[in-house]
């Protein structure tokens, strides 16, 4: 992917073509030249990127059905805050990306958490 980690590590062509300069200083500092939501789109295309914001999308759902089901104060808060994590995760992804690997891992565990202590 151009612009992505791999195409600096393993050094793209697209570069030197493009006589793109100044970029080696911007990608040691954040790590990539694309955004997450133009990497997601040229990689999977519409249904990779429909699906992907599909997921945020139903596990805010889920988290907001299963809000209304709690009989339990704590797991109310639990599960609040995982709607709010949702809604940090969505905006974190306009801008640095979600490839970030600590950040999407623990959102996945807490959100797997949240949902098996609700049922």
């Amino acid at each position: 992917m151009f612009g992505g980690v791999i195409s600096i590590k393993y050094k793209s062509p697209i570069y030197e073509a493009y006589a793109l300069e100044g970029y080696e200083l911007y990608t040691k500092r954040y790590g990539s030249l694309d955004q997450f939501w133009p990497q997601a789109l040229a990689e999977t295309g519409l249904v990779g990127i429909s699906a992907f914001a599909a997921l945020f999308v139903s596990l805010f759902i889920i988290f907001y059905t299963l809000i209304g089901r709690s009989a339990n104060t704590e797991l109310d808060g639990l599960l609040r805050g995982l709607m709010i994590y949702t809604m940090v995760v969505i905006i974190y992804s306009f801008g640095s990306g979600l490839n970030v690997t600590p950040i999407i891992f623990s959102f996945a565990a807490f959100a797997g958490m949240g949902i098996g202590c609700a049922k």
